[in-house]
Formats: C-alpha cells, sequence, structure tokens
C-alpha cells in the first residue's frame, strides 16, 4: 500500500509525514511531492491507492493533478487539505470523485481518520472485486464442477455429503427429496457428422434440457458417463410439488426430438425414486439395454 503526500511547503509535508504511523495503518510505501510533477513522476512509478494533496499549487493545482491521473484509470483516494473554503473547489473536488475534504489547519488525527476510512474503502473494494473474480471463475467452472461431483456420487466414488454445498445452491437435486433420473444414448450420428465427445454431447443436452426445464421450475442436471457411453439426466421440482410420469415422459419425447439434431438418442429409461440416487442409478443402468423395459 502506497500514501502520497503533496503540498507545496515542505513543512506541511513534513508534518504530514511525521503525524502517525503510516506503516502501522498498512502503508509499506510513503512519498511525498512538492508539486503537481513531482506527484506525477511518482504516481508512474507506483500508483498510490491514497494521496494527501494540497489545492492550490504553483503551476498546476491538486484538482488538475486528480483530473490527471483518473483519465490514467488510476483509483487513487485522494483527500483534498486547502485553507480556502471556497465551493467551487469543494464541488469540481466531488465531480473528480475526490474521497474527501479537509479545512487547514485541521488536527492531525482528523487527517488521519480520513487516511484510514480511505484505505479501508480500498481494500473493501479490492476484496470486492476478487470475490466477484472468483465467483466469474466458479460461473466458468461451474457445470464441470457440478457433474463431476455428481458423478462420483452416482458411481459411489464420493459421499453423498461432497453434495450438500451444491445442493444449498439449488445447483443439483436434494437427495431426501423425490426425484427422476434418465438415461440417454446415443445409437447413432447424422449421415457426414463426426462423433462427438461424449462430454460435448452432455453440454449441448444439457443446455437443450435447461430450456425445457428451467421455465417450468424443474431443476435439471447432465452428467456424463463415459464408461457406459450415456447420460444421465436427474430432474427435480424447484417447488416441492412431484413432477408426474406423464408429465415427465411428454417433455422427455420433446428433448429427444431437440437431440435428434445432433445424433439419433436412445429413447430415454426414466425412474422416478428418492434418496440414495447411486443406488436408484444402478437399477436404470441394469436395465438400459432392455428395450422392452424402456418405459416404465
Amino acid at each position: 500500500m502506497k500514501l502520497l503526500i503533496v503540498d507545496d511547503q515542505s513543512t506541511v509535508v513534513q508534518g504530514l509525514l511525521h503525524c502517525t504511523n503510516w506503516a502501522a495503518m498498512g502503508f509499506t510505501v510513503v512519498d511525498t511531492a512538492l508539486n503537481a510533477v513531482d506527484a506525477k513522476a511518482s504516481l508512474l512509478r507506483q500508483e498510490a491507492e491514497v494521496m494527501l494533496c494540497d489545492i492550490e499549487m504553483p503551476m498546476e493545482s491538486g484538482l488538475d493533478l486528480l483530473d490527471w491521473l483518473r483519465q490514467r484509470g488510476m483509483t487513487t483516494r485522494c483527500i483534498f487539505l486547502t485553507a480556502h473554503a471556497e465551493f467551487r473547489y469543494a464541488q469540481e473536488a466531488l465531480r473528480l470523485g475526490g474521497f474527501d475534504y479537509i479545512m487547514q489547519p485541521a488536527p492531525y488525527e482528523q487527517v488521519a481518520d480520513a487516511v484510514s476510512r480511505a484505505l479501508e474503502n480500498v481494500k473493501e473494494e479490492r476484496a470486492a472485486l476478487e470475490l466477484q473474480s472468483r465467483g466469474a471463475v466458479f460461473d466458468d467452472q461451474k457445470k464441470e464442477i457440478v457433474e463431476t461431483m455428481l458423478r462420483g456420487f452416482l458411481l459411489g466414488n464420493a459421499p453423498g455429503s461432497s453434495l450438500t454445498a451444491f445442493e444449498e445452491l439449488s445447483l443439483v437435486p436434494r437427495r431426501e427429496r423425490e426425484c427422476w433420473v434418465a438415461l440417454m444414448q446415443p445409437l447413432r450420428w447424422k449421415q457426414g457428422e463426426e462423433p462427438w465427445e461424449l462430454s460435448l454431447l452432455s453440454t449441448a443436452v444439457g443446455n437443450m434440457s435447461s430450456e425445457v426445464f428451467t421455465p417450468l421450475q424443474v431443476l435439471s442436471v447432465t452428467v456424463a458417463i463415459p464408461a457406459e457411453q450415456c447420460l444421465v439426466l436427474v430432474l427435480q421440482s424447484r417447488v416441492g410439488e412431484p413432477l408426474e410420469a406423464d408429465y415427465i415422459t411428454r417433455q422427455l419425447n420433446y428433448l429427444q426430438s431437440r437431440a435428434r439434431s445432433i445424433s439419433t438418442v436412445k429413447r430415454p429409461f426414466i425412474r422416478r425414486g428418492r434418496s440414495p440416487l447411486n443406488r436408484h442409478w444402478r437399477s436404470i443402468r441394469s436395465c438400459c439395454s432392455n428395450e422392452a423395459r424402456m418405459w416404465p
């Protein structure tokens, strides 16, 4: 963290430099400048998180300096110090995004408090950006993460507790509530089409499934099972109402017709059941090759 102190009076600069323990506040760099030119050079070397700046200085004012750094995309929190109570100064400082405006002479405690608040504001913004960045990364990888966790559970390779956090985020069906599990298998691809990787097919069918079921308040999660060369579609009502077999059958028939744009998909086998889903999946897998038992 860097603090920059800018004032054309060296006595003021020295007073602010030693008025408090800036290092204890969290600043690793404290730089000074006696004019806007030196301040710009300091900012180009390293952007400052917080700047204490006089408004009236020779050559360029503190307001001009703030305008310059804003034009370069710097987010420095600027606290203006001035002995002139002119409304136009305060108005321009506000327009340029100044953090605070302190009339001089002011107790050093007041200056230190303003700097502390500015530093806290920087930390809060960075924490929010970090959280947003992590959220973006999770959003990018969300489908893959959810599919991996649910696949492990269905195959008996992961405990049910591994799904708890995803259940709370409504990303996977809740194990204590009734759900439907459907198995889909591609039989052949359209003439002239290269077979898709199962993961790519899972993404395509998952997107189609979301388009079909999301408007109906039904959570749908598609999981690829490479060892079986099939897709598992897990469905659960988001509003707690049980999903009837005829209703699910109609929607799956429509989904199957949509999937024909990619390949010929074996008519889905579906079964209703409660937790544990992994046993439910095994009962479906044992029937997947029996065409006569496609529909219960």
